[in-house]
């Protein structure tokens, strides 16, 4: 499985904190919407999502988004909403 995140360098360090699966392939970056919908991917997770702009182009494969703001009937039905803040990995639940 390929899963592709767009984060923060603070978003990359906190999720590489956490043990993950082998068989698993986690590509990190912090490029463009437009660019993120055009990479190659099972799973995405856009934590930088800016919450006053169009979301997400991509339709193909599920998607979870950091969107407090946007509701579900604004997003696509492939996109799974998030709140992503600061710490939400560090968190035990």
């Amino acid at each position: 499985m390929r899963i592709i995140v767009r984060a923060t360098e603070d978003q990359r360090q906190e999720w590489l904190s956490k043990p993950a699966s082998q068989n698993t392939e986690v590509i990190f970056t912090g490029c463009t919407t437009d660019e993120f919908n055009k990479i190659e991917g099972d799973i995405f997770f856009d934590l930088m999502i800016d919450e006053t702009k169009n979301v997400f182009i991509r339709t193909d494969k599920p998607v979870f988004i950091n969107a407090v703001t946007h509701t579900l009937n604004e997003l696509p039905p492939n996109c799974i909403r998030i709140n992503a803040w600061e710490g939400f990995l560090r968190r035990k639940i």
